[in-house]
């Protein structure tokens, strides 16, 4: 009986973007896209929840009281035109018959009070035109608050032609004649940069002329100025300074201002308590924007105890009277099943309400919902026009959904590596540091962009460093493979443990691997047994493959034969050749060994004695003896020799051998070009793990041009021979659209074949589809 031998596995290949791509989602960050890396024969999908009312708060605070547009409300109830009992008649009509005859006798507060009354229709029906008339007449004649009121018409429009420079001559005027609520008029035209320059410094003076004359309006956009740091140097306590004492003088969004400011404690010392008094005063008083922000402290327990019931209520009110942003909260309540019962359906409702009314933030959940079918049905185009439009409107987190999109493409999605790559470009510049992993990938396969290895290392440090442990991989990958950064196994040792720690079980499967090896650090067999089994159970079938390995040669752990063997079965189960012809080749010795006997100390003496017999799959035996130092020393060299030799003599895992090594640089310069050959030879020659690998090498022009077609071809070969990782990835090409017209419901079925073939990243894509197409 000829003895079946093990080929080189990867559990002991220093060269992993993953056995499996990791996962690397950020607390209330994006989804990941399902990637086939360099390395891998291997795509999956990552899921992350979708963003939190807490996390998106930032587009609720920042819009709370902003400039008003001119002629919203400036003149304060007691200054404006007095009503007939103030004035002394019985009725606004017989008030109205006592202004006429006055504004004909040259009476120019008359003439203001006529226009008054005509512009808000107080005592005579509404005439914008007849308002304009008598606004006229009263600012020709010196009445400098009807020159305010007249340039608002010619601002507006109303009762004239619009005409933006008419309107900033009447609000200069006024404000040079002392009156200030056209100083804070004419600030706005300058703020706003509306029919003049923009010149925010000019505003501010206006508006500190306006506030030093005691009109709070003034004082309240001057205060949004040092917020903002715009015409002034950001100064947040003379912000909430100025928001005081507005608010002391009852202008109520300034007082909505200065709870948020109390509540954060920026500009003054955080006091919740009173933050919370003036929101509710406000909101009583029928402040919507106030009502919201005061859900929002009872939502998250600031100031008063969490009371997500009241949240609810008030964000309803607030929805009811057209505050979008409240919508949109009460929307993330019911997305979450915070205080409510989950209902998506709710959510996305909502979502889109507040989304339609110019809610960029509402906009991006409600494609959040969209793309993974929760509520609506599946709609990947409608998701990604919605994260397309979130992200042009600066939302960095939008940018990142898009570019997952855009990565893996699929029903109605076109894939699109330039607009992935923008998309997270523009995430990582807004410190989405998952968008810098993938961004950092895109670099590295040269996908979107030109092949800068170094860029990518500079991308995924930027994301170790900000906390994201698939940056800190990745990173060490680069490290021990020299891709981008020179050799440092020191380095890579040190980041591969940040990552293991982190929970990404490739990390720890790469980590035993150098403590196999001694690539790095002192060989440590007993450290090696640990880590793998750690990245084994974590999911990385890899790491089950090295760790029988260990059990089965009885290195760093008791030989126990039969635990490589479930660990082996494990491993095959999911669809990995190798761990197939490793259990072979275990229950051969456990026969011969009659059920679990110590492996012959002799086996290195007999591969080699049978090899130079013409035992070709003998020689990729002790091919791999060499490779890993089992029973002989340990040398690549003699290793890719012996590949070598069983390749020409017709042992086709010899020729894939021999192209790991030479595609990973393991132990041999790297050789793409040659690997990519010897995986075609191997394929040719029926050895299915060839055509996945030379399939994937295809997808990533990695020794060939980019080729999606033949790349498909080749994926579609091994999947049809039994590779069920191959079936997995063919999957994926249906999916996006990759050398074939985009097939989802052939995708659907590849992954359930994939699945039922023991690949898990097949389950894992097979139950994602199952979810999208629940509500179809």
């Amino acid at each position: 009986m000829k003895e079946i031998t093990p080929t080189l596995v990867l559990a002991f290949s220093l060269v992993f973007l993953g056995c499996s791509a990791p996962q690397t989602p950020a607390p209330g960050q994006g989804d990941q896209p399902p990637v086939v890396t360099e390395e891998t024969d291997e795509a999956q999908e990552e899921e992350a929840p979708a963003p939190t009312a807490q996390e998106e708060q930032e587009a609720l605070d920042e819009e709370t009281f902003r400039p008003e547009e001119p002629g919203e409300t400036w003149l304060t109830e007691e200054e404006q035109a007095p009503t007939a009992q103030q004035s002394g008649f019985a009725s606004d009509e017989e008030r109205h018959e006592a202004y006429l005859r006055a504004c004909e006798d040259g009476n120019a507060d008359a003439c203001y009070g006529l226009g008054e009354d005509y512009r808000h229709g107080t005592g005579v029906e509404q005439d914008f035109t007849l308002a304009a008339e008598y606004l006229q007449r009263a600012c020709d004649q010196g009445q400098h608050t009807g020159c305010n009121s007249l340039g608002y018409l010619y601002f507006a429009g109303s009762g004239v032609e619009r005409d933006l420079t008419r309107a900033h001559a009447l609000f200069e005027r006024s404000c040079d004649n002392g009156e200030m609520r056209g100083c804070v008029n004419l600030g706005l035209l300058y703020q706003q940069g509306t029919g003049v320059e923009r010149d925010p410094s000019r505003a501010a003076s206006l508006y500190n002329r306006a506030c030093d004359g005691g009109i709070m309006t003034g004082c309240a956009n001057l205060a949004n100025l040092y917020q903002d740091g715009a015409g002034v140097d950001r100064d947040m306590a003379r912000a909430a300074s100025l928001f005081e004492r507005a608010c002391n003088n009852n202008l109520q969004p300034a007082c909505v201002n200065l709870a948020l400011l109390l509540a954060r404690g920026e500009g003054v010392d955080p006091d919740p308590e009173r933050a919370v008094t003036l929101l509710d005063t406000a909101c009583q008083d029928g402040s919507m924007i106030a009502c919201n922000n005061l859900a929002n402290l009872y939502e998250q327990g600031i100031g008063v105890d969490q009371d997500l019931e009241r949240a609810r209520q008030l964000y309803g009110l607030a929805c009811n009277y057209q505050e979008w942003e409240a919508c949109r909260s009460l929307g993330a309540l019911f997305m979450d099943g915070r205080g409510v019962e989950q209902d998506y359906n709710r959510a996305h409702e909502l979502f889109m309400l507040a989304c339609n009314h110019d809610s960029m933030v509402a906009c991006v959940q409600a494609g959040w919902l969209y793309a993974h079918g929760l509520g609506p049905q599946t709609d990947l185009e409608r998701a990604t026009e919605l994260y397309d439009r979130g992200c042009q409107a600066g939302i960095a987190q939008a940018c990142a959904y898009l570019g997952d999109m855009l990565w893996r493409g699929g029903q109605g999605v076109e894939a699109d590596d330039q607009r992935a790559f923008d998309a997270y470009q523009r995430a990582c510049d807004g410190n989405v540091l998952v968008a810098c992993v993938n961004l950092g990938l895109m670099y590295s396969q040269g996908r979107g962009t030109t092949q800068d290895p170094a860029r990518a290392a500079q991308l995924h440090q930027q994301a170790c460093e900000g906390g994201v442990v698939g940056g800190c991989y990745y990173l060490g990958w680069q490290y021990a493979s020299g891709h981008g950064v020179e050799t440092d196994l020191e380095r890579a040792r040190a980041l591969y443990e940040q990552a293991c720690e982190g929970e990404i079980p490739e990390a720890c499967t790469n980590l035993g691997v150098m403590y196999v090896q001694g690539q790095g650090v002192t060989v440590n067999l007993e450290r090696a047994a640990s880590l793998l089994e750690r990245g084994c159970y974590g999911g990385a079938m890899a790491g089950c493959v090295g760790l029988g390995q260990l059990y089965a040669f009885g290195a760093g752990v008791d030989q126990d034969l039969e635990r490589a063997r479930q660990l082996y079965q494990r491993a095959c189960d999911t669809g990995i050749t190798q761990a197939c012809q490793l259990l072979a080749e275990l229950r051969y010795v456990q026969t011969e060994a009659e059920g679990g006997a110590e492996m012959p100390a002799s086996a290195a003496v007999r591969a080699r004695t049978a090899c130079e017999g013409g035992d070709m799959p003998q020689c990729v035996l002790l091919g791999y003896m060499y490779s890993q130092g089992q029973n002989v020393p340990q040398n690549s060299q003699r290793a890719a020799e012996l590949y070598d030799q069983a390749c020409q003599g017709g042992e086709m895992r010899g020729c894939v051998n021999l192209g790991l090594m030479l595609r990973d640089g393991e132990g041999l310069p790297e050789e793409p070009e040659r690997a990519a050959q010897l995986f075609e030879r191997a394929c040719e020659g029926g050895q299915m793990q060839g055509c996945s690998h030379l399939g994937v090498m295809y997808l990533m022009g990695q020794g060939v041009e980019t080729d999606y077609q033949r790349a498909f071809q080749y994926i579609q070969r091994a999947c049809d021979g039994g590779d069920m990782r191959g079936c997995g990835n063919l999957g994926v090409i249906y999916e996006r659209g990759w050398g074939v017209e985009a097939d989802p419901d052939r995708a659907f079925d590849l992954f359930r074949r994939s699945c039922e073939g023991g690949a898990p990243l097949g389950c894992t894509n097979y139950e994602r589809m199952q979810s999208e197409r629940s509500g179809q």
